[in-house]
């Protein structure tokens, strides 16, 4: 994982666009039940870390499809936290050949489409 202060001069909302695009693409061909479950897993884990309770909740928030606005202000190393508790419920679900494959996918294609930012999705990793 990339630390927090090799990120943290760049602009956060733009890792959160690029956090935002790996989770969607990660989304894509999961099932509807079992993507719920990883969100809520997520969720939880979010929950059960100790993060202050209006972060969590603007994370929830956020990671439920919510407006980005949401997470202004959200340390990136809660960031980071989410990409991983997604990873480990994806491995949970799907095995954790189908989530490293999925994970290294969405990143590479997540890292394409935001390339403009200046904010990759492989630096949360």
């Amino acid at each position: 994982m990339t630390s927090s202060s090799a990120i943290k001069n760049e602009n956060a909302s733009d890792y959160f666009v690029a956090l935002r695009t790996t989770i969607t693409l990660l989304q894509q061909g999961v099932a509807t039940g079992t993507w719920g479950k990883v969100q809520n897993y997520v969720v939880q884990q979010m929950r059960n870390a100790d993060i202050d309770t209006t972060r969590e909740q603007a994370l929830e928030e956020w990671l439920r499809g919510g407006i980005a606005s949401a997470v202004q202000g959200v340390p990136l190393t809660e960031a980071q936290a989410v990409l991983h508790y997604t990873y480990v419920a994806l491995s949970e679900y799907l095995g954790p050949c189908e989530a490293d494959s999925r994970v290294g996918r969405a990143v590479q294609q997540a890292d394409e489409r935001t390339a403009t930012l200046g904010a990759r999705a492989g630096h949360l990793l």
